[in-house]
């Protein structure tokens, strides 16, 4: 069929009159924020946060599952994995070893205890006969003891499988003293006095028995008690023992006392370098000249020891909380300087028998935390567990925040625009090739049943336009059709 030109031109002018009745009408009444009354003054149907409220309506089960399934897995897995490696708060108190009553490690372990109560931990202090002892507590499940001072060479490379260390914390020299009208110049010359030589096991009997077996003493052979400290003193000042051995730190209250009073005399070790090579968890000391007492210059020179180091050791099953308050602890009580050794020197991570532990040498090296640096312990811990599940739940809540919508408005205009490639289509072929008379019947057909499926579509009010403009290119190849 043919058309001339003023004819197509009058057909496409009402056309063109049919869209802008229709834009006018959508305008008017079907807005998806409002409607208008008769003097055209808009009628708010919803406020904004009710559109925002109803903007994700029109899904279906598939899709919402397609939509947030992966998210929410994500988020599940995330929730999983925190649950599997999640550590339980750390205990509010814990058992340390210290040694004799009035040792250096007793008063250690007072100070720990005092340093640990002002961040909320309280510390129950076991005396113990020394080393030994505290490394067997250690390793005993059913003693409760999670902390204890160890001096070097008495843990062995087995012990690392439950145990590891803070750090080595004090140095503890090899303290012989003798009663004897003159200086003994050298170990060797006690061979034979009667001795104070410590508990059969302890830490102190052993490093004496292993010093003095190099100077040729056998201290078990000759005669001497199984015991020292405050009674092996006692014993000395009456001439009942030639002298007693001691393996502790400078703080000690017995050492303070036997260094200045008058008649006991203190071991040189001249040998200390050529002893540290022979036992490697020995070191050279030097006890200065006026170090004791500067006014009376105690001791008038420099007199050479040997000494072992006291280590901070602990359970590997301590909780890391707890092991970086311990670090932190040990800082401050070592940090300083002392008859032996700089300030800074201490806490050590070099010489100990055991690794140190991780979180500690982290500690160490890289200070304290910065959460716990400005807030209280518990606080900072609880914080810190907060943030391990925040950082992973954030990192699938950002994605999924700014991609979910963009997703959502593409399933919603899929479902009108997949019929906008069939409207196309015929569009394109009524164009292209105008149908003959009998076969518009067919086309107009095809246009109804897309048209059917359109009125079908139910998408939230945001996505009205495109429905809208959908109907309206129905509408208009429709006219086009009838026109024919």
């Amino acid at each position: 069929m043919k058309f001339d030109k003023n004819e197509k031109l009058k057909q496409n002018c009402r056309i063109f009159a049919s869209i802008l009745r229709i834009h006018e009408w959508r305008r008017k009444y079907d807005h998806p924020l409002h409607q208008r009354d008769a003097t055209d003054k808009p009628i708010i149907l919803a406020k904004h946060g009710e559109i925002m409220q109803i903007k994700w309506r029109g899904l279906s089960f598939r899709e919402s599952c397609w939509l947030f399934g992966p998210w929410l897995l994500g988020a599940l897995a995330v929730i999983v994995l925190v649950a599997y490696y999640w550590q339980p708060a750390p205990p509010k108190s814990i058992v340390m070893a210290t040694g004799p009553e009035g040792g250096a490690a007793h008063r250690a372990g007072e100070r720990y205890r005092a340093v640990l109560e002002k961040r909320g931990v309280k510390v129950a202090l076991r005396n113990t006969s020394g080393s030994v002892e505290n490394r067997a507590k250690l390793l005993d499940d059913s003693a409760g003891i999670v902390a204890a001072f160890v001096q070097t060479g008495v843990a062995t490379a087995e012990d690392g499988e439950w145990l590891s260390t803070i750090a080595g914390v004090y140095p503890e020299p090899l303290w012989v003293f003798y009663r004897a009208p003159k200086p003994v110049m050298q170990a060797s010359e006690l061979l034979g006095k009667k001795m104070a030589i410590g508990d059969r096991g302890s830490g102190t009997r052993r490093m004496a028995l292993d010093v003095f077996s190099a100077y040729g003493v056998d201290l078990e052979a000759q005669p001497h008690v199984d015991y020292t400290g405050r009674n092996a003193a006692a014993l000395m000042r009456t001439g009942e023992l030639d002298a007693i051995v001691l393996v502790t730190g400078e703080d000690s209250e017995l050492v303070q006392t036997l260094l200045r009073e008058p008649g006991i005399r203190l071991l040189e070790f001249p040998q200390s370098v050529a002893l540290s090579r022979r036992f490697p968890q020995l070191n050279t000391v030097v006890l200065s000249p006026g170090i004791i007492d500067l006014a009376q210059n105690i001791p008038s020179r420099d007199i050479p020891l040997i000494a072992a180091m006291s280590q901070l050791m602990i359970r590997s099953d301590l909780h890391p909380a707890l092991i970086r308050v311990l670090a932190e602890a040990a800082k401050e009580i070592h940090g300083g300087s002392g008859w032996f050794h700089k300030s800074g020197e201490f806490p050590k991570l070099s010489g100990t028998d055991l690794p140190v532990e991780p979180d500690a040498e982290r500690f160490f090296v890289s200070g304290t935390p910065f959460l716990q640096r400005h807030l209280p312990f518990w606080v900072a811990f609880w914080v810190e567990r907060l943030v391990i599940i925040l950082i992973p739940l954030l990192a699938i809540g950002i994605p999924a925040i700014r991609f979910i919508p963009v997703i959502y408005n593409w399933r919603m205009r899929a479902r009108i625009y997949r019929w906008y490639a069939e409207v196309r289509r015929l569009d394109s072929e009524v164009s292209h090739k105008p149908p003959a008379a009998e076969a518009v019947p067919d086309v107009l057909a095809k246009l109804n049943r897309i048209e059917a499926q359109a009125d079908k579509i139910h998408v939230p009010l945001a996505f009205a336009r495109e429905l809208y403009d959908l109907k309206l290119h129905i509408e208009f190849v429709r006219r086009r059709l009838e026109a024919i």
